[in-house]
């Protein structure tokens, strides 16, 4: 068993492993999870329990999530998402639930382009969503959300493209976002 559980460490193939944590695990949750389609949580999951099986062999770590090696501004980063979490039980208005949940969205985007390729984030204001080259125009702004669709559609089943996939939900959440502040009425397709 561990030296078959050790062999996929070097060819991690995804099927493969959830086969062979069939065979040796019996962790009902994680046989339900590992019945969902793969994703980088759920491949996660299935290295750690792999893991457990065979404790002799460690997982490869990443240096950048490495909280030795991971730099000032995203370490301060982190810290500020999660007081906003903390600060959303307490919050009763809507509003300010609305601008703490706004302020998280732009601290993840910004994370996510450290977690999917390794750049610091830009700017310092944590409500700044680094999107500057979004239209002003109606017409453009709804053109660049049904592209933002495709792509979402076409890599939402893709690891390598979900920090993309994530990235434009976030464009599209600050879209419409813009949409509303023109006034934009859907219906008739004009501002007011």
């Amino acid at each position: 068993m561990i030296q078959e559980v050790e062999q996929w460490f070097l060819d991690p193939d995804y099927a493969q492993g959830v086969s062979l944590y069939r065979k040796y695990g019996s962790d009902r949750v994680l046989l339900t999870l590992f019945s969902l389609p793969e994703t980088s949580f759920t491949r996660g999951k299935l290295e750690a329990a792999l893991q457990e099986l065979a404790p002799k062999k460690e997982a490869p770590k990443e240096d950048k999530q490495d909280p030795e090696r991971t730099p000032k501004p995203v370490l301060d980063l982190i810290r500020k998402r999660s007081q906003l979490h903390e600060s959303l039980y307490s919050t009763k208005s809507k509003s300010d639930r609305h601008k703490i949940a706004m302020a998280i969205l732009a601290i993840g985007s910004k994370l996510d382009r450290w977690y999917d390729h390794g750049e610091l984030p830009a700017g310092e204001v944590e409500n700044e969503i680094p999107e500057p080259d979004i239209p002003v125009n109606a017409w453009e702004l709804h053109q660049l959300i049904n592209n933002n669709l495709a792509y979402m559609a076409k890599n939402k089943n893709r690891e390598d493209k979900q920090g993309e996939v994530k990235r434009r939900e976030r464009m599209n959440v600050a879209i419409e976002e813009r949409l509303k502040s023109i006034n934009y009425n859907e219906t008739s397709g004009q501002s007011t």
